[in-house]
């Protein structure tokens, strides 16, 4: 968590992946097809520690080959949307609270992902390839809050990893970590609002 007052939000940043689009099984699955097309062992969903073992396995060379092959299978497969997200995403929308996503996925990726997914309540996009700062450097951040006339105690930044809590508390906001769905984002809602 970032700083230890809570204040109402007046921006909030959104991770991407596994927070508002699910990832772990689109992972899965695209590495799965990649094993198999590359004639490696393909692993049952419940194993996928030994999938992540077969990765550490594999030589540099292999590792570089399915990475390649892994961006452009990823451009081609629909998001899917988690689905506590789009209740949130529409909430601070309707109370007119900016928001944007920081992630170090691609911009251009996650613009058509949005619009595949007909949500259009952004202000920002920062990725990986918008020539700023990635997470967790606070720069970037600050100067939109700067540009919006925001307090950075008033940034909520939602995410589930400790990139996205690092982004919070270096930009003087308040970080959510969400790890197994959206609801302590609601419960954070609960006491501003």
């Amino acid at each position: 968590m970032g700083s230890s007052e809570i204040l109402k939000p007046k921006l909030v940043c959104w991770d991407w992946s596994g927070t508002i689009i699910k990832s772990d099984n689109l992972n899965y699955f695209i590495n799965n097809y990649l094993f198999w097309k590359n004639e490696l062992d393909v692993f049952p969903f419940s194993q996928k520690e030994k999938m992540k073992k077969a990765w550490f396995s594999f030589d540099k060379s292999m590792k570089s080959k399915i990475q390649r092959e892994y961006k452009n299978v990823e451009e081609r497969v629909e998001p899917c949307i988690n689905p506590y997200a789009l209740g949130l995403i529409d909430f601070f929308a309707d109370h007119e609270i900016k928001q944007g996503v920081v992630s170090l996925a691609s911009s251009k990726q996650i613009k058509v992902h949005l619009g595949l997914l007909g949500l259009m309540q952004f202000d920002f996009i920062l990725g990986s390839d918008s020539g700023k700062s990635p997470k967790p450097d606070p720069s970037t951040l600050i100067d939109i809050a700067e540009s919006l006339k925001i307090d950075p105690r008033n940034i909520w930044v939602i995410g589930d990893s400790e990139l996205d809590m690092d982004l919070a508390k270096n930009s003087g906001g308040f970080g959510i970590r969400v790890e197994s769905g959206l609801k302590p984002v609601w419960d954070m809602i609960d006491k501003c609002f």
